[in-house]
């Protein structure tokens, strides 16, 4: 008896499809269920990056690296702010964006809007410029950087130290469900403590002052029509640009939201943010924002060395990192499928499981899927 109880219990261990009822034996059929391939299957990932056009979909960052592993791993240098350098991206933005201009006023009507597409890059290489001053990595001079950071801004009409503070809870809280401020509000008990009123109200004021005084001087020399050309199209570009990047940078269907009990820094920063190149013209004129995973590891890392602080991640902890070259599949993917948070999917199409969106369905035949 001994014998065949070992044996019954072998067989009961290997979970078989014989079973004992009322001291009888039957015969009982087992489906196995599929197991569901996740991130950690190399082919999987090889799959999706083809599917929503990416090059690379990273191996999930293991929860036991810590932010601060990633950073210690950088070299010394890409922290290192040069003042010539810094300067450089600015004479480069202001070149640009003056030729925009004069393009602009010379530009027949059909051309217009190849002159509006390089000024609105060109501008958007302020907003670069400003950011890197509410980073402290423009210059050691903190009061140069307020300066600096401020009239970056005034043409955009951005008030440079609330978008400051509401920028430093995005890279505080990156992909955290509800606290990111790229995509939710500032809740108002959190939104500015009383030792910043005063300079948010500064900001504020200069950009009242620009749009109350430079408004009615480009439309006192230019007329309302010239407003729309030399200020509004371009600003209408920027705003395209600083859409596109936001998007690109931090949406994808395989990159998750978590609520802040699952959160992990590393995680979200490393494995939750996407580099993208760009053509080389707008990554110029943008100085190499799109270079983003390195800025979101450590937010010190001035513009002008991004990309040796992206070598180094990619040879220290490429495996995790999510990479695409732009492209209208990547595009498409973004615009017709990550709409609605999901637990389970991460993104659910505002359609989901309804009779399609006009709009959408448009998009959705409309956009080109090339890779």
């Amino acid at each position: 008896m001994a014998g065949s109880h070992n044996v019954s219990n072998s067989i009961f261990n290997r979970k078989s499809n014989v079973s004992v009822v009322s001291g009888m034996w039957r015969t009982i059929s087992a489906v196995a269920a599929p197991i569901a391939p996740t991130l950690n299957d190399p082919s999987y990932r090889e799959k999706l990056a083809e599917e929503y056009g990416f090059t690379q979909i990273g191996e999930p960052v293991p929860p036991n690296v810590m932010l601060k592993n990633v950073i210690d791993s950088f070299p010394l240098e890409v922290f290192e702010i040069d003042n010539v350098k810094a300067w450089r991206t600015v004479v480069i933005s202001v070149v640009s964006y003056v030729a925009g201009l004069f393009m602009i006023s010379k530009a027949p009507w059909y051309l217009l809007p190849l002159a509006w597409a390089w000024t609105g890059t060109a501008i958007t290489g302020f907003f670069v410029i400003g950011h890197d001053c509410a980073h402290k990595s423009f210059s050691n001079n903190k009061l140069i950087e307020d300066i600096v950071g401020t009239l970056a801004f005034l043409p955009l009409i951005y008030p440079y130290d609330p978008w400051r503070v509401k920028h430093d809870r995005h890279h505080a809280k990156t992909n955290m469900l509800v606290e990111d401020t790229a995509w939710h509000p500032v809740v108002k008990e959190d939104n500015f403590r009383p030792s910043k009123q005063n300079r948010v109200k500064i900001s504020l004021a200069c950009v009242f002052a620009f749009m109350a005084i430079g408004w009615p001087l480009i439309i006192y020399k230019t007329g309302i029509v010239g407003w729309v050309k030399f200020w509004l199209m371009p600003w209408l570009g920027y705003h395209f640009w600083m859409s596109t990047f936001t998007m690109v940078h931090h949406t994808a269907p395989h990159i998750p939201f978590k609520d802040v009990k699952n959160w992990n820094s590393a995680q979200a920063q490393l494995g939750g943010t996407v580099h993208c190149d760009y053509p080389r013209w707008i990554e110029v004129l943008c100085h190499d924002i799109s270079v983003h995973i390195p800025h979101h590891i450590s937010q010190k890392i001035p513009s002008h060395n991004l990309r040796l602080a992206n070598e180094s991640l990619r040879k220290n902890w490429g495996q995790y990192l999510n990479e695409a070259r732009w492209n209208w599949r990547l595009m498409k993917t973004i615009m017709t499928d990550c709409h609605v948070y999901d637990e389970e999917k991460n993104y659910v199409p505002f359609d989901e499981g309804q009779k399609e969106s006009k709009v959408l369905g448009i998009l959705r035949r409309v956009m080109p899927n090339t890779p």
